[in-house]
């Protein structure tokens, strides 16, 4: 009983299964002595990307794209 009023509302999050295969299947490096800055593709072009302006109208309570 105390068990189930312990974890009552708590979301329980566990990083085994099926996170794993996706670590995997990416390739990744280990958080603790992988390298997470250089991630060998430097060969690739970086993207300028897109800037969108957002903002906020007070009398329709809400976004609007400019």
């Amino acid at each position: 009983m105390n068990l189930q009023k312990g974890l009552y509302r708590k979301r329980q999050i566990a990083f085994g299964g099926l996170f794993k295969q996706i670590k995997k299947e990416l390739e990744l490096d280990d958080i603790e002595n992988g390298d997470l800055i250089n991630l060998g593709d430097e060969d690739s072009p970086i993207s300028d990307g897109e800037v969108i302006s957002v903002l906020w109208n007070h009398e329709r309570q809400n976004y609007y794209v400019r």
